[in-house]
């Protein structure tokens, strides 16, 4: 449990410093919502500074009764091509850090994830455009605490995926 607080702790205070860095940013603040794993439905705020963006999301999952949270800390850099309405480059490389929780009736889940992904923004108007990304998931820590004895759990398969899918669709807003 310590370590998990400790990671917390570390996360907001990667996340402040972010801000305060990118506050500083000449550019255009930007507001995003969309869907994508391992974030789920999130919605987030990226501060861009020159061809550099620093990103946090917060997520959660869509179905009922899975108690699923994520937070997200990422780094993008836009290395390719142009576009009309941005002074941003439309491709870019993402990697960050995703913080997954999971509080079920037996137990509760905290995983470390490393993501690691390219993507695209197509620009629509100066202010709207989409963003589209895939790449993989490495998981860095997995915290588990067994709440109760599952009953349901008489035939247990635990399959352990340590690198996995990654992808990203989501609509953004430039103020």
């Amino acid at each position: 449990m310590k370590t998990s607080k400790l990671f917390l702790v570390l996360l907001v205070a990667i996340v402040l410093n972010s801000i305060h860095i990118t506050m500083q940013a000449q550019d255009k603040f930007t507001i995003s919502a969309g869907f994508g794993v391992p974030e789920w439905l999130y919605v987030g705020a990226k501060l861009p500074v020159n061809q550099f963006q620093f990103e946090v999301t917060g997520g959660a999952s869509p179905v009922k009764d899975d108690h699923l949270i994520s937070l997200a800390g990422n780094f993008q850099y836009h290395f390719a091509g142009t576009s009309e309405f941005s002074n941003l480059k439309p491709w870019y490389g993402k990697t960050g850090l995703v913080y997954m929780r999971q509080n079920l009736e037996y137990n509760l889940d905290e995983y470390l994830f490393w993501n690691i992904r390219g993507g695209r923004e197509f620009n629509i108007t100066k202010k709207f455009g989409i963003s589209v990304d895939a790449g993989l998931i490495i998981e860095l820590h997995n915290w588990e605490t067994i709440k109760a004895p599952d009953p349901s759990s008489d035939f247990d398969i635990n399959l352990e995926f340590p690198v996995l899918p990654s992808f990203s669709v989501s609509g953004y807003y430039r103020f």
